[in-house]
Protein backbone atom coordinates (compact mmCIF):
# COMPACT_ATOMS: atom_id res chain seq x y z
CA UNK A 1 0.00 0.00 0.00
CA UNK A 2 1.38 2.96 -0.71
CA UNK A 3 0.48 5.99 1.43
CA UNK A 4 2.93 8.94 0.07
CA UNK A 5 3.59 10.48 -2.97
CA UNK A 6 5.37 13.83 -3.77
CA UNK A 7 5.25 15.30 -6.76
CA UNK A 8 6.21 18.93 -8.83
CA UNK A 9 3.79 21.15 -9.86
CA UNK A 10 2.68 21.36 -13.32
CA UNK A 11 1.82 23.36 -15.86
CA UNK A 12 -1.80 22.94 -15.53
CA UNK A 13 -1.94 21.67 -12.32
CA UNK A 14 -3.62 17.85 -10.81
CA UNK A 15 -7.38 18.35 -10.00
CA UNK A 16 -6.47 17.20 -6.09
CA UNK A 17 -3.12 19.56 -6.13
CA UNK A 18 -2.79 22.37 -8.17
CA UNK A 19 0.60 23.27 -6.93
CA UNK A 20 2.08 20.02 -6.84
CA UNK A 21 3.14 18.44 -3.22
CA UNK A 22 6.71 18.36 -2.32
CA UNK A 23 6.13 18.81 1.89
CA UNK A 24 6.34 15.04 3.03
CA UNK A 25 4.93 16.24 6.47
CA UNK A 26 1.96 17.46 4.65
CA UNK A 27 1.64 14.64 2.63
CA UNK A 28 1.59 12.61 5.96
CA UNK A 29 -1.27 15.31 7.44
CA UNK A 30 -3.19 14.80 4.26
CA UNK A 31 -3.25 10.55 5.28
CA UNK A 32 -3.93 11.12 8.83
CA UNK A 33 -6.55 12.95 7.67
CA UNK A 34 -7.73 10.66 4.67
CA UNK A 35 -7.75 7.82 7.28
CA UNK A 36 -9.83 9.78 10.47
CA UNK A 37 -12.32 10.03 7.76
CA UNK A 38 -12.57 6.08 6.58
CA UNK A 39 -12.62 5.47 10.19
CA UNK A 40 -15.16 7.33 10.92
CA UNK A 41 -17.96 6.37 7.91
CA UNK A 42 -17.14 2.63 8.51
CA UNK A 43 -18.37 3.72 12.19
CA UNK A 44 -21.04 5.50 10.10
CA UNK A 45 -22.01 2.37 7.75
CA UNK A 46 -21.55 0.17 11.26
CA UNK A 47 -24.26 1.72 13.39
CA UNK A 48 -27.00 1.37 10.49
CA UNK A 49 -26.14 4.88 9.19
CA UNK A 50 -27.78 6.77 11.21
CA UNK A 51 -27.24 11.01 11.70
CA UNK A 52 -25.48 13.13 9.00
CA UNK A 53 -22.77 11.41 6.93
CA UNK A 54 -19.31 12.04 7.63
CA UNK A 55 -17.20 13.00 4.71
CA UNK A 56 -14.94 11.05 2.39
CA UNK A 57 -15.35 8.14 0.16
CA UNK A 58 -12.45 5.66 1.43
CA UNK A 59 -13.88 2.36 3.54
CA UNK A 60 -11.64 -0.72 4.56
CA UNK A 61 -12.35 -3.86 2.54
CA UNK A 62 -12.33 -6.80 4.57
CA UNK A 63 -11.75 -9.99 3.00
CA UNK A 64 -14.17 -12.05 2.92
CA UNK A 65 -13.36 -16.38 4.58
CA UNK A 66 -13.57 -18.59 2.73
CA UNK A 67 -14.65 -22.12 4.19
CA UNK A 68 -12.38 -25.17 4.14
CA UNK A 69 -14.46 -27.03 1.98
CA UNK A 70 -14.70 -24.27 -0.66
CA UNK A 71 -10.60 -23.97 -0.66
CA UNK A 72 -10.52 -27.43 -0.96
CA UNK A 73 -11.70 -27.64 -4.37
CA UNK A 74 -10.85 -24.16 -5.60
CA UNK A 75 -7.22 -24.07 -4.65
CA UNK A 76 -6.55 -26.98 -6.97
CA UNK A 77 -8.34 -24.87 -9.84
CA UNK A 78 -7.23 -22.22 -9.13
CA UNK A 79 -3.38 -23.26 -9.39
CA UNK A 80 -4.30 -25.30 -12.64
CA UNK A 81 -5.85 -22.43 -15.00
CA UNK A 82 -4.93 -19.33 -13.13
CA UNK A 83 -1.79 -17.70 -14.65
CA UNK A 84 -0.97 -13.91 -13.60
CA UNK A 85 1.82 -13.64 -16.64
CA UNK A 86 -1.32 -14.44 -18.51
CA UNK A 87 0.90 -17.49 -19.95
CA UNK A 88 -1.24 -19.86 -23.28
CA UNK A 89 -0.86 -23.55 -21.20
CA UNK A 90 1.46 -25.74 -23.26
CA UNK A 91 4.17 -23.12 -21.99
CA UNK A 92 2.94 -22.30 -18.18
CA UNK A 93 3.10 -26.62 -17.98
CA UNK A 94 6.21 -27.27 -19.20
CA UNK A 95 7.58 -23.91 -16.72
CA UNK A 96 9.19 -22.43 -19.77
CA UNK A 97 8.52 -18.82 -21.15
Amino acid sequence: MQLLRTYPARRHGHSFAPAGERSIARGYLKVLGRARSAAALDAWHATGERGARPPGRLRTYEVPRVSRPTLAWAAPLYRAFYDPDGRPRSPRRSGSF
